[in-house]
């Protein structure tokens, strides 16, 4: 036991001799040097996410539903998606909460299956059928897709909030979010007008 205590203070003393310690303003310019170092990347860090914050709100979704009131179910309820970014948007789809009320979401593909991307600058318009009353249906409806720089993102439509990746992430694992074309769905204008 004493071999390891006089190691240490035998280092302590070899510190204190060749490794001056300095004096407190040597201190404290060292934390403010550490403290500008992690400030400056938390700088960084915060406008690359703004960066890519700005790319995903550049596709905007709109949605709403025929309001003619003497049509018989099911319900048309319009999807409007907007790319005014100057990207394309890739594998954009709508998540429409189970009409049943069971968990989770009923997946619509909003660009024609063989084209899984919205040029930069275009917008389409998708016709999702429902059997329930639309504006119920709204409050649930989420938008999954991923932008230029690879960032997949789910995003509420009616509130425009972002879910985390952690959300994200959770509900695929949960099965929740199924990525499969329904077939009740048509898209109403493909080609996009300019």
């Amino acid at each position: 036991m004493n071999g390891i205590a006089d190691t240490w203070s035998g280092f302590v003393a070899w510190c204190s001799k060749y490794l001056p310690l300095g004096t407190w303003a040597d201190w404290v310019a060292a934390g403010g040097t550490i403290a500008a170092f992690f400030a400056a990347i938390g700088i960084y860090r915060s406008g690359v996410r703004r960066d890519r914050r700005a790319q995903a709100d550049a596709f905007s979704t709109a949605i709403w539903v025929d309001a003619f009131a003497g049509r018989p179910i099911p319900h048309d309820l319009y999807l409007h998606a907007e790319n005014s970014s100057d990207s394309p948007i890739w594998l954009a789809y709508a998540y429409v909460p189970r009409e049943d009320g069971g968990e989770g979401y009923r997946a619509v593909q909003l660009f024609h299956p063989r084209i899984s991307m919205l040029p930069a600058r275009e917008s389409i318009t998708k016709v999702m059928l429902t059997e329930k009353n639309g504006p119920n249906m709204q409050a649930g409806i989420l938008v999954h897709f991923r932008d230029a720089r690879n960032k997949m993102w789910l995003r509420e439509i009616v509130s425009g909030r972002y879910r985390s990746e952690r959300q994200r992430r959770r509900l695929l694992r949960q099965n929740k979010l199924v990525a499969a074309v329904d077939a009740g769905d048509r898209i109403t204008a493909w080609p996009p007008t300019p």
